[in-house]
């Protein structure tokens, strides 16, 4: 299969619909949502970014990898580059 091989058990029309959906209204849900969370429990937050910052020291242990941190950017910046490439090609 080449790099930019379709699978064949992937359903395309679900692909393109997901690719063409109102993605403001996703981003406005989710900070909706996040709004009334941090409403009815203010401290989630907190136990929140509490949580992550102790699965990263399980991962990581507790100093900073530059190296890592400037891979896992780089990593982040392709996708989102490859996923703005399907983006375009399935409009």
């Amino acid at each position: 299969m080449s790099q930019w091989a379709v699978p064949s058990e992937l359903d395309v029309d679900s692909l393109r619909a997901f690719a063409r959906r109102d993605w403001s209204a996703v981003a406005r849900l989710k900070e909706e949502r996040r709004a009334a969370r941090l409403r009815d429990d203010p401290m989630s937050a907190a136990h929140l970014a509490w949580a992550a910052y102790d699965y990263r020291c399980e991962l990581h242990g507790d100093g900073v990898d530059t190296q890592r941190r400037a891979a896992d950017l780089a990593h982040h910046i392709r996708l989102n580059a490859l996923l703005d490439r399907v983006a375009v090609a399935l409009r």
